[in-house]
Order: C-alpha cells, then structure tokens, then sequence
C-alpha cells in the first residue's frame, strides 16, 4: 500500500508540474491585454532599455520587501531582457530613438511561507502594485504608463503551502512580458 501511495504521489507531482507556467502565461495574456495601450507601437523605435526597478520609498525602507522588489527586478530582467535584445537585433527602416521601460513599484507584500505555514489564510492577501512607464528618451515624453495591480488569494495561499504568494513574482513579470509584446506591432 506504501508503494501505490509513493507512486501516486510522484504521479500527481509530475502531472501538476507543467502546469504552473502555462497558468503563469495564459493569466499574463489576460491581464495584458486588460492593460491601457501605450500612444505608438514598440516597434518604432530602434533601441530597448529595460531600467532598474523604481521603488516607493515605503518599499526601500524595509529591507525584506526591498529585497523582493529586487527579485521582482531579476524576474523582470529574465524575461524582457531577451525579448529586448531580439527586437533590437531585428532592425529594420523607419525606426528610431529608444524606449526606455520602467517599472515603478509603489506596493508590495509577499507573505512568506513561514507566516503561511503558521498563521495560514490570517496572514492576509500577498499583492503587488506596479505602474510600467514606457519612456521616449529623446523627448523624455512618458507614451505609456499601465497600471498592473495583481494578488494572490490568502486562501490559495494557504492550500498551496505559500507557492501562489511566491508566484506572484512571476505573474507580474510575465504579464510585464506578454504586455510589451501584445503592443510591439500594433
């Protein structure tokens, strides 16, 4: 009976596995496309910058949500980066400045995995809010600034043993992904 039980278990854990990022991408779609467009399409220009993450002064004063914010920041880089880089390379006429990308996060709170484990669904919802300012370095001129306010459930939280609370990070990061590019070529 153990050995049904094991290997149910490892069943269910390589089942579920793949599913996290493809939930990942198709609420990232949603959300993006919820999102304001930006004044012109992101294909116009000629170059991509993707700055630091920009941080309330509520968030550098504590070190724990700073060092999220910093994480949030790697998340980012990890998943825009290439995508900058690849529209950078394909040039092309008609193209010029750069777009400068910002992030500005002015809220933050994960709930860690410790206070999930002992204080459960109490310990409140983990959200994150983020305005995304699309910038044209030559005129300094702001040609898109969407809100993205996102959560994680407490409950969910709870039964997932902390994960949606740490996933947050990387919903935030995709949707800031599949956002730049659902407006590439628009």
């Amino acid at each position: 009976m153990r050995y049904v039980l094991i290997a149910l278990a490892l069943v269910l854990a390589v089942g579920c596995s793949g599913r996290g990022e493809k939930r990942i991408q198709e609420t990232a779609m949603e959300r993006s496309q919820a999102m304001q467009a930006p004044d012109r399409a992101l294909n116009g220009y000629a170059s991509y910058e993707l700055r630091p993450i920009a941080m309330s002064e509520e968030i550098k004063a504590d070190d724990g949500k700073k060092q999220r914010a910093l994480e949030l920041q790697g998340k980012i880089q990890e998943r825009v980066q290439p995508l900058l880089n690849e529209w950078q390379a394909a040039g092309g006429t008609g193209r010029s400045g750069t777009l400068a990308i910002e992030p500005r996060l002015d809220s933050l709170r994960i709930i860690s995995a410790v206070n999930r484990a002992f204080a459960g669904a109490f310990s409140g919802n983990s959200s994150i809010g983020l305005d995304l300012a699309l910038i044209d370095t030559s005129s300094n001129q702001v040609v898109g600034n969407p809100r993205l306010d996102m959560s994680s459930n407490a409950f969910a939280g709870k039964w997932s043993g902390g994960n949606s609370d740490e996933n947050l990070l990387n919903y935030v990061a995709e949707t800031v992904r599949q956002y730049l590019v659902l407006n590439y070529g628009r």
